[in-house]
């Protein structure tokens, strides 16, 4: 943990000075305005992590999370910043090889502009802070808006009963910086599906915070008939498993572990974020718990495991956990991490993966490029198992 936390500070503050090194074309260096800058970069870029400390152990109220929001916003816009200037990059690397095979002397972007006009240096500074704060404010307004409602028909030989429609919920990430009017417009959106089950997997509680726990309650209260089965995502872990059963009982949430439910025709399973418990012991627990090859449903919150049930027919995994890459350039860096998943519909041999982008964010309430959503499985008779997009 040390060794990772040396490498991971090193890099944050690596990418941090890069930034300032390639934008000081908007100050001189060495100068008050820039000592200013410096000092304003440094505090913002340990902010998110200062506020979540504060309001992890209680401290600070409002103020801890205005601190965190700040930090938060901070990590969208130099997730942009670090985007567009590695776009330049790769630009000024093109540049050098033509001018290097063309004249001998290779140019690069930047030195062109420390050797040229001041305008043209302010413009491409101000350009690429411009583009990182613009797609910040963007992102935050999409982030806040309703989460799209996709739809999967699921054709089962058996449908349950009285249960037609299952809606999934990923991602929410309840707890002290989601800001409450975006909340309660994804709650009017899980609402308006009119589920007879809710499906939530994983990152629900980013939190043990009384805000994030007065959260879950008003999701509760706006489905107080309606079932809600839910497995541990990676957060769930970092916030505490162990206060989390009673967390979720309180409020009539049924935690799925390495477990499986019968709905009369189709099996429920859930499985631990890997975290908490590999997916070898997960698989084998639920390959045990569920018959043959009956119809299952299984909630894992990371998508890999998947490919551990590609030989199992009638199966379908829900997950989340990658946002839909929530921001550049994570659409890029998200799949290699996650199986080359990054969102939507997906076959892994027999079985049928659906990964939704989640409703919620992680860190910054900013998505670009990957609206938030929610997924409605309506559930339909059928001569054979199968999940399609409508």
């Amino acid at each position: 943990m040390p060794f990772f936390l040396i490498i991971a500070l090193t890099l944050w503050g690596g990418l941090h000075t890069w930034i300032l090194k390639r934008t000081h074309l908007l100050l001189t260096p060495g100068t008050v305005p820039w000592r200013i800058a410096v000092g304003v970069v440094v505090v913002l870029a340990s902010s998110y992590v200062g506020g979540r400390l504060l309001n992890r152990f209680g401290r600070g109220g409002s103020i801890a999370s205005g601190i965190e929001m700040t930090g938060a916003m901070w990590l969208a816009v130099f997730s942009l910043l670090v985007t567009v200037l590695a776009l330049v990059e790769v630009a000024g690397l093109v540049t050098w090889v033509a001018t290097r095979v063309g004249t001998g002397r290779g140019v690069t972007v930047f030195r062109w502009l420390s050797e040229g006009p001041r305008w043209a240096r302010i413009a491409v500074a101000g350009l690429i802070w411009g583009l990182a704060l613009g797609g910040t404010v963007v992102g935050a307004v999409r982030a806040a808006r309703a989460p799209r409602v996709i739809h999967l028909s699921v054709q089962v030989p058996a449908a349950p009963d009285g249960l037609r429609r299952l809606v999934q919920v990923s991602d929410l990430h309840l707890g002290a910086i989601l800001p409450q009017g975006q909340w309660e417009t994804v709650l009017d959106t899980i609402e308006g599906t009119a589920p007879d089950a809710l499906l939530l997997t994983g990152d629900i509680v980013e939190d043990h915070t009384a805000r994030g726990l007065d959260q879950l309650r008003q999701l509760r209260a706006r489905l107080p008939d309606v079932p809600i089965y839910m497995v541990t995502g990676n957060h769930e872990k970092y916030a505490g498993p162990e206060e989390l059963p009673a967390i979720l009982e309180a409020q009539g949430i049924r935690l799925l572990r390495q477990e499986a439910v019968d709905l009369r025709g189709l099996w429920l399973a859930g499985i631990d974020d890997p975290q908490l418990t590999d997916f070898d012991t997960s698989v084998a627990a639920i390959r045990s718990a569920v018959p043959g090859a009956a119809p299952m449903i299984l909630l894992s919150h990371q998508p890999q495991v998947v490919r551990r049930l590609a030989d199992r027919p009638s199966t379908l995994v829900l997950s989340g956990h990658v946002h839909g890459g929530q921001l550049p350039p994570f659409q890029l860096l998200a799949p290699l991490s996650n199986g080359g998943y990054l969102a939507g519909l997906y076959r892994a041999g027999e079985a049928t993966l659906h990964l939704s982008r989640g409703a919620g964010s992680w860190g910054p309430p900013v998505r670009l490029f990957a609206p938030p959503d929610i997924v409605v499985l309506d559930l339909e008779q059928g001569d054979a198992f199968s999940v399609e997009l409508r």
